[in-house]
């Protein structure tokens, strides 16, 4: 078997092993997490490093989406990495470490909803993060792969895999991204009547 076949089967199998977990695990929890702070019209703030950043900005524009794609009905939903002025400013004058918590420390209310994307869970960042919402009264929600890592352990519901491979499990993070807010659109609809958007 050519090396490039048999690469991509080892690949693909371990991207089946998360979606096989994902079905084993509690989304119900966390999209009725997200649902209560809709209905509180509290915040959800959503954050991550590399790969997970690019998932946190692109699971951030789905909840704010809403029923009619323009935002009517839409989560109050804000991700971190997007002001790159602040994150930059924040690494580079305190640490890398503070580039969640400076964020949060002006943003968060108790009873809002902290998102964090990892896939080792072991980010000091994304921990510090976890640590400062739990303290503030906010709700956390991980998602992670490599067992869970430190976060795992910080959150009040969340999804984890197993696979120890960056690859697999941002792909699987990514497919939350779209799954979790059209699930909470189905939930919102269900409760209020409302129709949510079709189409991609």
């Amino acid at each position: 078997m050519p090396e490039v076949t048999r690469d991509s089967h080892a690949y693909l199998r371990e991207v089946r092993q998360c979606l096989d977990e994902l079905e084993r695990q509690d989304l119900p929890r966390v999209v009725q997490t997200l649902y209560e702070a809709f209905t509180r019209r509290a915040s959800a703030y959503v954050m991550g490093n590399g790969g997970s950043a690019s998932t946190a900005s692109h699971m951030t524009t789905h909840l704010q989406e809403g029923w009619d794609g323009q935002g009517t009905g839409g989560l109050r939903a804000v991700c971190l990495t997007d002001n790159i002025s602040r994150f930059t400013a924040v690494a580079n004058d305190v640490s890398y470490e503070a580039v969640f918590t400076a964020q949060l420390k002006g943003m968060l209310n108790r009873g809002d909803v902290v998102v964090l994307i990892s896939g080792s869970g072991n980010s000091p960042n994304v921990v510090n993060a976890a640590r400062m919402a739990k303290e503030a009264g906010a709700v956390v929600i991980a998602l992670t792969g490599f067992g869970g890592g430190k976060l795992h352990g910080l959150a009040d519901c969340g999804i984890m895999f197993t696979s120890r491979h960056y690859g697999p499990v941002e792909d699987v993070h990514l497919t939350l991204a779209h799954l979790v807010p059209q699930l909470l659109r189905a939930r919102i609809q269900d409760e209020h009547g409302t129709r949510p958007p079709t189409g991609g």
